[in-house]
């Protein structure tokens, strides 16, 4: 049972696999193809049948025990498909959603009380790199097309130029749109759709103004002073923990609390002066 519950969630993406695998290689007739397309769909949808049951299941539980509705339905998804290929779906999901809401509902959002951007540092970044990346895409493939000539692998890779300016301007659409927020019982700290962190605000000890460097370091990496970064750019407030509490990221416990967690906002004596006010922190 063990077994089956290892390669159950790669069964899809096996059978979808295998449907490729015979329409691509030309190597049967198309009446045997036919045959043999007809049997993997069956076995297809015989497989996300049964692996949607314990799936839909498991998104009801999380949902029951207070998980996040998109950390809730990363975990039902990886019972139908693998962990990580279960994260990229939904990564690609939240990344058109967070560009169509930045494209037709951003101003409303920015409004919300309680929420403090962290994205205007990396706003001259994204400019220039989609610049530059939009720039290589047209010279490139013009000088391409002049020496091939008009071939298909040249709009292929086209193609895929202009998906990679799509994702980072999604990254930084997502940043717009999913910004800090400060909650009854918590800060809530993201890093766009990418990464999430929720801080309890029994977990806060001291939160000050401080500058930190984030060059070289990883996110979430614990220093030798016990410190660690959530940041998009330089950190300009830290808030340091009891590292005995519960911190949580996308959806787990971390397994060690920083001293003091470092991150980034755009207005952060708002921040600060936010969360000592409704929470009573001590500076």
């Amino acid at each position: 049972m063990s077994i089956l519950r290892r390669i159950g969630s790669w069964l899809p993406l096996g059978v979808v696999f295998m449907q490729a695998l015979f329409v691509w290689s030309g190597l049967l007739s198309l009446r045997d193809g036919v045959i043999i397309g007809l049997i993997l769909e069956i076995m297809l949808w015989s497989v996300l049948v049964i692996r949607a049951k314990p799936a839909i299941r498991k998104f009801r539980r999380d949902r029951a025990d207070g998980v996040g509705g998109w950390v809730a339905a990363e975990r039902a998804l990886s019972e139908v498909v693998p962990a990580r290929v279960a994260r990229w779906i939904l990564l690609e999901v939240r990344l058109w959603m967070s560009l169509v809401w930045w494209i037709f509902r951003r101003e409303s959002r920015r409004q919300r009380p309680k929420t403090f951007a962290y994205h205007a540092g990396r706003r001259p970044i994204i400019i220039a790199l989609v610049a530059f990346i939009a720039f290589d895409v047209v010279v490139l493939h013009l000088v391409l097309m002049l020496i091939f000539g008009n071939r298909p692998w040249i709009w292929l890779l086209a193609a895929v130029d202009v998906y990679g300016v799509v994702w980072i301007i999604g990254i930084y659409a997502s940043m717009v749109t999913i910004p800090h927020r400060i909650l009854r019982d918590s800060i809530e700290l993201n890093n766009g759709f990418r990464d999430q962190l929720v801080v309890p605000m029994t977990a806060v000890k001291v939160v000050a103004q401080r500058v930190k460097d984030d060059s070289g370091i990883k996110q979430m990496a614990i220093q030798r002073d016990g410190s660690a970064l959530f940041s998009s750019g330089p950190a300009n407030v830290a808030i340091e923990l009891d590292d005995s509490a519960s911190v949580i990221r996308r959806g787990e416990p971390l397994a060690q609390v920083p001293k003091t967690l470092y991150v980034t906002v755009d207005t952060p004596e708002e921040f600060v002066q936010s969360i000592r006010t409704d929470r009573n922190v001590r500076r």
